[in-house]
């Protein structure tokens, strides 16, 4: 697969060699990349305490900067489960774009997202445009269809889903 931005990226752009997370747990350290605070100043310390909505974020900061905002990937910035399908409406309360019937946001100040998450099972807007367009891909993504033997590690194969239907 070429990558001639990622490529060019990784030459001329900046290498951080001792960078470390904020906190070794992902909703605290995406909370921590979001609004630019420490856990103290975001108070999610964990995965059950959500990111308050109240609290500035980047994407804020873009938006009134005049630039269009968009999340794409996985987005755990507050407990809640990514239903193995989106909904068709969106949260209560929400204004949204819809596209193909299903919910984009805005998220945390992203005016559109695409979202995948869980870890070892594919959801959200991935899963969704997997099933619409490679039938048998969550066939080939499973464990079972693994191209060489599990290494024993949790989680952890090599997948048979070509690369090129990956998120």
């Amino acid at each position: 697969m070429r990558t001639p931005v990622l490529d060019q990226l990784a030459r001329e752009g900046l290498r951080c060699t001792r960078a470390y997370p904020v906190n070794p747990i992902c909703m605290p350290a995406r909370a921590s990349l979001l609004t630019g605070r420490s856990q103290r100043g975001h108070q999610v310390f964990e995965h059950e305490i959500n990111l308050s909505e109240a609290i500035p974020v980047l994407g804020d900061s873009l938006q009134t900067a005049g630039y269009a905002t968009a999340l794409i990937g996985k987005a755990h910035f507050k407990q809640q489960a990514i239903e193995d399908r989106l909904p068709d409406t969106p949260p209560a309360g929400s204004t949204v774009r819809l596209e193909d019937g299903l919910w984009h946001g805005p998220y945390f100040g992203f005016d559109y997202v695409t979202l995948c998450g869980n870890h070892a099972q594919p959801s959200g807007h991935w899963r969704v445009w997997l099933e619409r367009h490679h039938p048998d891909g969550l066939a080939l993504w499973q464990r079972e269809a693994a191209l060489q033997p599990p290494t024993g590690a949790l989680q952890s194969w090599k997948s048979a889903l070509p690369a090129a239907w990956h998120h």
